[in-house]
């Protein structure tokens, strides 16, 4: 259920290609160097082709009010890489998310980098030549390809880990001790969705107040999940220095959710769930 291409390697040859052209929806959060208001409509679409269980081929454009913000063909950006998850659906459709990590660039190379995890949300574009600009943008987690299709990738793919079923709290923060990201009665959210199938973990988590990623950000907030629902556990025993995010613990059956750091600061967070 896992393909990925990187340009550094040889394309997969020898078997017949699939195709699939998706498309994710997404939003400004915040832009600096373009005229793009935030809450403005733009789009990631993607062509894809793969052999077997292989990406064989990725070609990826972003656009914003008709504008070309990124490219990506299979042989740009030498340093690309790009995975694409795929997951049956219960209806027997497929479904996508999209990682690229584009960010190696030398300094005369006047192309925007990238850096889009559908899977957080997120995705970030910058260029620091020529015309700067960093552009941020909040992006639907799956999508589907754009005409109905056969599946891309020749493995298995269990219907119960798609990553749209995922589980959205609203929280607010209980107490808030050292040199905490956040004080005492902010507003909140937790966000837990199943995590990719590369990634090794069983759940990724987000949590968010305001405009501050408190736990999961880019390719961070893996977690181990057990249970659903209301009755879900959360556990990331390790801190920031350890696997890049800090220490969490959420029960939803009680509605809390514990954050400990203990790196180049010492810090905790106790949020309630509402």
């Amino acid at each position: 259920m896992t393909g990925s291409t990187s340009t550094r390697g040889l394309l997969e040859t020898g078997a017949s290609e699939a195709t699939a052209r998706i498309r994710w929806n997404a939003r400004v959060k915040k832009s600096t160097g373009l005229d793009l208001a935030p809450g403005s409509a733009c789009r990631i679409e993607g062509r894809f082709g793969s052999r077997g269980s292989h990406l064989a081929s990725a070609n990826v454009e972003v656009w914003c009010n008709d504008r070309l913000v990124y490219e990506k063909g299979t042989f740009t950006g030498p340093e690309a890489v790009v995975s694409l998850d795929e997951y049956a659906t219960d209806n027997h459709a497929f479904v996508y998310n999209l990682d690229i990590d584009d960010t190696s660039r030398p300094s005369f190379d006047k192309r925007s980098t990238a850096a889009i995890d559908t899977d957080a949300h997120t995705a970030v574009f910058t260029r620091e030549t020529g015309d700067t600009f960093r552009l941020e943008l909040d992006v639907e987690a799956v999508a589907a390809p754009l005409a109905a299709s056969g599946a891309l990738f020749n493995v298995p793919r269990p219907s119960s880990a798609a990553p749209h079923a995922r589980i959205a709290r609203a929280a607010h923060v209980v107490s808030a001790s050292g040199a905490a990201p956040v004080t005492a009665g902010e507003k909140c959210t937790v966000e837990v969705v199943p995590a990719t199938p590369r990634s090794g973990w069983s759940c990724r988590t987000f949590v968010r107040c305001g405009d501050k990623a408190v736990y999961g950000e880019q390719r961070t907030g893996f977690a181990e999940c057990s249970g659903s629902d209301d009755k879900l556990q959360v556990r990331d025993l390790g801190f920031t220095m350890e696997d890049g995010d800090p220490k969490l613990e959420a029960d939803f059956t009680r509605g809390s959710v514990t954050l400990h750091e203990e790196d180049t600061s010492t810090w905790s967070v106790q949020l309630r769930l509402d």
